[in-house]
């Protein structure tokens, strides 16, 4: 039989958890632990004896369950060739046969339990599976990248007599760890290194996910070398964690009879295979083995656990040798399975048993269920919001496929990037991401971005997961349609359209001059395809100044403004004309040249649109037109051209406007008077009267002189016989004439501009009589001085008034030639009573004096009031800082009887700062001497909240109702205006009233006071149109509060503040100055409200560059000079409130030339008189 080696192999008869049929090694009978493997060499016989040579056997069992008592089987199998069972080895006792290479770079160390570095290597061994077990493994830690340690088997010897064959053997391996080298199994000569062999496995990079998952591979070497090594190379990956370990080597014997292993889409080698499987799919596995003398037995494992085939059976050929197949069905094959083996046994009969394997490689492709589509915020839903022109990224993630999954990234179905994972890896579970950016372009809304998941298995329709796109963007750059031409006050329509915008959140902001446009705005939305179309429609009321505008249209979202504007303009706003630098009252001489210009702005400004007429007259005059101004010449003028001219302004735009008024006066000498007759009634013997009818007077006062000559004298009449000045008499008796005389008297007129010519007549005186005489001598001389002291005083009390009323005449007379430069000859008064022999007297006029009670003289039992004596009738008003009440005060003036008051109190009773500034108002009003012009305290109650002040009622209420009722019947009488004072408002009233403000005024600031709130809602109009203040206080006092209302409200009277009280709230006399200014305007004109066209921030916009509200065309320039005075930026350069009452006291004699009532146009504050609220914020 010759001499044969035997491989002993023990199966156990139970089935217990160990890896695998284990080849057990005979030991040498001296240390069950020695790892030489003793090979048993066979004589021929069969028992006990058969085996010569051998030691006692021991067996070492790996399974640490219990062996139960049915034992294990044990059996031998030939092995036809000298191979050394030292290739065998589970590392338990030693390296067995196997060495360490010299040419390598490190070595192969023995281990259990984890290796020294973390995070790679196993943690246990694959023999026992615990970590006592023993396994042999490289060490990467202190290595560097690309070290090897290579491993090489005892030599493997076949017997060269039989024919080729193959030699299998299988391994275990650990590659766990992220910087993972390599493990290269190679096939080596002899007597040759590793370089002289032949790669027979290789793995790269971490095959494991877990420090317990050892893996399992089998090879077989077809027709090797009579003599040959196996060994294994392990090669250091990038790091540390690179360490690697093998266990459990089994080596096959030769065998001329294979195994035939495949499934149903694979034939496996000799050595096995790996066997590729779509999760959810049933698995077949056939084995096969030929040409068998006899048929074989087969026995399955499934991860090592026995199963039962689908059928086994062995068919004998014609050549009577046997093929024995086995069937094996896995059913619904799931993920769990993967990297499970399947090994199929085969037991030929009398032979040694062939085995071969196969590793359950699952294929997982994607789910539905396991894929989602999100971007930076989250998962996405079945739209989302994207911004046109900014990148949007997407992410993609499929989850627990194998392999990784190729994602697909498609917009509107077509394809825009394939995401392809690379090659190798990991084969465990995957979890794939992908991102994919798109700019979005307006094109984009609406359409679909869709990620597909998709790995060589799938089927269609393939997993996906779809967004629509909801591009956000502004419409296009708008466009605006109406037209550029309009006219002031009218209403103009313009239209603004944008489209294809996202979302209909996007507005129209329209804008002219840089601020926002004034007018009704009405924005639509309406659908444009799947995207907005906005129109807005601007209601525009153009003013004059919005002339040469230009109106914007701008796209909006929310507070900002994108970039898409459209200009519309710039726009002509047609208006009527408006005059301004007018002339001013003209007194001319008789044939004097006189040129007049009145200049309009207008728009347009045809030829010719401004003409001159005289009032009263249909006829337009011949004037000179050039460029927006016209020129009116009167040349040698004369006394019938006397009167009112003004200019017409007709452009065309309604309405025909004039303007103001120039009064021309011509002044002449005076007409002789006319009718001159001796009034016989009025003759004595002597004396004569004469009597006269005046005519015309020259356009100037005259006066007469009366003189006499005696008829028959040759001399001219004696200057020193003349009258002196006779004002407003058409009569007169020349006495100290001779009886029986005849006389011839002249009368003549004068005026400033000269003396009229002489008119005579001749009169007698009567006869002396004797009779008369007698009687007169007989009369007692008491009765004679009686009589003449009863004349004399009659002659002089009439002289008296008459004197006095001459007097008041020549002031004004004086005045007037004072301004043309007349030089008119004057007889004083007291000389033509020195000529008459009348002795003077002086008559003092009496007047009352003035008492100089004051508030601070009242006892405080005189002042302080009960509560229970005020019955309030009704609020009056509400100012910026004050609360005005109507009462009936009982027994305030006289017992019993009920006064109508006033009562001031705080806004607010609980703000400390309003009820101690009234409290300093009262002290400031105690502390006053009385004014005419500051209204009277008549009491107060302190004794708790709230206090009241109690001042004089008014009879006529406010400046500004009495202005609002004259200004709503101006356009019916010019010249008579009456409100409920019933009482004509005429330019002297209003200049007297304007004197009472700035006297009040200066009597406060000459007492260190402020006003708080100076306008004409402010001033109070008592008996007879005089004019009283009622609020203020100390300077310091003021500027307090008033910096607290400012703070804290933020309602103040804006358009009556001075530029620095509103820029810095900096109070001063000098800042009531200005308020006053703004109040003299409001007088002027009738209340209109300033700055009509202007909102709060544009008065501070503009004032403060300067502009000041312009001149109204009623008003002289004198006036409205001192407006500009009062507005100077400068507060030093503006005028005193006593300057300020000096000059109106000045203006009031020539009232009707500063304010022209009848050039009132009262359309142009029209606006202003219905006005908006006096307080505003800042």
């Amino acid at each position: 039989m010759g001499t044969h080696l035997f491989a002993i192999v023990v199966s156990l008869a139970v089935s217990v958890r160990e890896s695998s049929y284990d080849p057990l090694r005979g030991g040498d009978g001296t240390d069950s632990a020695n790892s030489t493997t003793a090979i048993f060499v066979s004589s021929g016989s069969r028992g006990p004896d058969a085996v010569s040579n051998g030691p006692v056997m021991w067996l070492r069992f790996t399974s640490d369950y219990i062996i139960s008592s049915s034992g294990f089987i044990l059996w031998a199998v030939s092995v036809p060739s000298q191979s050394s069972l030292d290739f065998n080895c589970t590392f338990e006792d030693g390296l067995c046969g196997w060495t360490q290479s010299t040419d390598d770079d490190s070595n192969w160390t023995l281990d259990s339990g984890g290796t020294p570095s973390s995070d790679t290597g196993p943690s246990i061994d694959k023999t026992i599976g615990s970590t006592i077990g023993t396994y042999c493994y490289y060490e990467a830690t202190g290595r560097s990248e690309g070290d090897r340690a290579v491993l090489v088997s005892p030599v493997v010897a076949r017997d060269i007599g039989r024919s080729p064959s193959n030699f299998c053997f299988s391994f275990w391996y650990s590659m766990y760890g992220l910087s993972m080298g390599t493990l290269n199994v190679y096939g080596v000569p002899i007597n040759g290194s590793i370089d002289d062999g032949e790669v027979v496995f290789t793995r790269s990079g971490q095959q494991t996910t877990s420090s317990r998952t050892w893996l399992f591979q089998s090879i077989c070497l077809s027709g090797p070398a009579p003599r040959f090594k196996v060994a294994f190379e392990a090669v250091r990956g990038s790091g540390y964690t690179s360490d690697i370990a093998i266990d459990d080597l089994v080596a096959s014997v030769f065998s001329s009879v294979t195994v035939l292993f495949w499934d149903s889409t694979t034939i496996f080698p000799p050595v096995g295979g790996i066997s590729h499987i779509v999760e959810g799919e049933d698995q077949s596995f056939l084995c096969q083995v030929v040409d068998l003398q006899q048929g074989a037995s087969f026995r399955w494992t499934v991860d090592y656990q026995e199963v039962t085939p689908d059928r086994s059976s062995s068919l004998r050929d014609n050549s009577g040798l046997y093929t024995s197949t086995s069937v094996l069905t896995l059913p619904v094959i799931t993920s769990a399975r993967h990297g499970k083996v399947v090994q199929c046994h085969a037991q030929p009969t009398n032979q040694y048993p062939l085995s071969t394997v196969a590793t359950i490689y699952v294929k997982v492709p994607p789910k539905q269920s396991n894929l989602s589509l999100y971007d930076s915020d989250g998962i996405l839903g079945v739209s989302v919001s994207v911004v046109e022109g900014a990148p949007k990224a997407f992410f993609c993630t499929v989850k627990l496929t194998r392999p990784a999954a190729t994602i697909q990234w498609l917009l509107n179905e077509a394809n825009q990037m394939t995401d392809t994972p690379p090659s190798g890896g990991s084969d465990g579970l995957m979890d794939t991401t992908s991102s994919w950016t798109l700019v979005p372009s307006r094109a984009n809304h609406g359409q679909r971005v869709k990620c597909v998941a998709s790995t060589p298995e799938s089927e269609s329709p393939l997993p996906s997961v779809t967004v629509t796109l909801d591009v956000e963007g502004p419409p296009d750059t708008p466009s605006i349609t109406g037209s550029q031409e309009m006219t002031e006050n009218e209403l103009a329509q313009l239209v603004c359209q944008a489209d294809l915008g996202y979302p209909n959140d996007w507005g129209l902001v329209w804008s002219t001059g840089g601020l926002p446009a004034q007018g009704s705005l009405t924005t639509a939305v309406t659908t444009s395809g799947n995207r907005f179309k906005f129109t807005s429609t601007l209601n525009f009321q153009p003013a004059r100044t919005n002339n040469g505008d230009m109106i914007t249209c701008s796209v909006a979202r929310g507070s900002l403004t994108q970039g898409l504007t459209e200009t519309f303009g710039p726009i002509n706003v047609k208006y009527p004309p408006y005059f301004s630098d007018l002339e001013t009252p003209r007194t001319v001489s008789e044939g004097d040249d006189v040129m007049f210009t009145c200049r309009a702005d207008a728009n347009p400004k045809p030829a010719r649109f401004i003409t001159w007429e005289k009032v009263g007259s249909p006829n337009t005059l011949s004037s000179v037109y050039s460029n927006g101004s016209s020129s009116l010449a009167l040349l040698n003028i004369s006394r019938e051209q006397a009167g009112r001219y003004r200019c017409r302004g007709d452009n065309g735009v309604p309405p025909v406007v004039y303007s103001s008024q120039i009064n021309v006066t011509v002044r002449f000498k005076p007409r002789p008077p006319m009718d001159i007759l001796i009034q016989q009634g009025g003759l004595t013997s002597d004396s004569l009267t004469i009597a006269w009818t005046p005519t015309n007077d020259g356009g100037e006062e005259q006066w007469f002189y009366v003189n006499h000559r005696e008829l028959e004298s040759t001399a001219d009449f004696d200057p020193a016989t003349r009258s002196i000045r006779l004002y407003n008499v058409s009569m007169f008796t020349v006495v100290g004439l001779h009886p029986d005389t005849a006389y011839e008297v002249e009368v003549y007129a004068e005026n400033a501009n000269g003396v009229s010519g002489a008119v005579k007549t001749v009169g007698t005186t009567k006869r002396s009589s004797l009779a008369h005489l007698g009687y007169i001598a007989g009369m007692s001389v008491e009765a004679l001085i009686l009589l003449l002291s009863i004349i004399t005083n009659l002659v002089l009390c009439w002289k008296w008034r008459i004197t006095t009323k001459q007097e008041k005449q020549q002031r004004a007379s004086e005045s007037r030639r004072a301004k043309t430069g007349a030089s008119p000859r004057v007889v004083e008064v007291t000389e033509d009573y020195e000529i008459m022999s009348i002795p003077m007297r002086t008559i003092q006029a009496k007047t009352a004096a003035v008492a100089e009670s004051t508030y601070d003289n009242i006892a405080e039992s005189q002042v302080t009031i009960s509560r229970d004596q005020l019955t309030f009738v009704r609020e009056l008003r509400q100012g910026a800082f004050r609360k005005l009440l109507l009462a009936k005060a009982e027994g305030i003036e006289l017992p019993g009887v009920a006064t109508p008051v006033v009562v001031k109190t705080t806004q607010d009773e609980n703000d400390p700062s309003e009820k101690e500034s009234l409290m300093q108002e009262l002290m400031s009003m105690k502390a006053l001497t009385s004014h005419a012009n500051i209204a009277r305290l008549l009491g107060y109650c302190v004794d708790k909240d709230p206090v009241y002040v109690i001042v004089e009622n008014v009879a006529h209420g406010t400046l500004k109702e009495l202005l609002t009722e004259y200004a709503d019947q101006s356009e019916q009488v010019y010249d008579n205006l009456g409100g409920a004072a019933n009482i004509p408002l005429t330019p002297r009233t209003l200049l007297s009233m304007a004197k009472d403000v700035a006297e009040g005024m200066a009597f406060l600031a000459s007492n260190t006071c402020l006003h708080k709130d100076l306008e004409s809602c402010n001033v109070f109009v008592g008996e007879e149109m005089v004019c009283k203040l009622l609020d203020f206080g100390y300077a310091k006092d003021v500027a307090h509060l008033r910096k607290h209302q400012h703070q804290n409200q933020g309602l103040v009277p804006l358009r009556w503040m001075a530029l620095e009280s509103v820029l810095d709230d900096v109070y001063t006399t000098k800042s009531d100055v200005w308020s006053f200014g703004i109040l003299l305007w409001e007088m002027i004109t009738l209340g209109a409200r300033p700055y009509p066209a202007l909102n709060a921030k544009k008065v501070v916009t503009k004032v403060k560059s300067g502009y000041r509200m312009p001149h109204p065309s009623h008003c002289h320039v004198q006036l409205y000079q001192l407006m500009l005075e009062c507005w100077a930026k400068n507060p030093e350069a503006r005028p005193t409130f006593a300057t300020v009452s000096e000059t109106l006291e000045g203006l009031m004699g020539k009232a009707n030339e500063y304010i022209a009532f009848e050039s009132y146009q009262a359309h142009l504050f029209k606006t202003a008189v219905s006005g908006g609220s006096d307080y505003e914020k800042i």
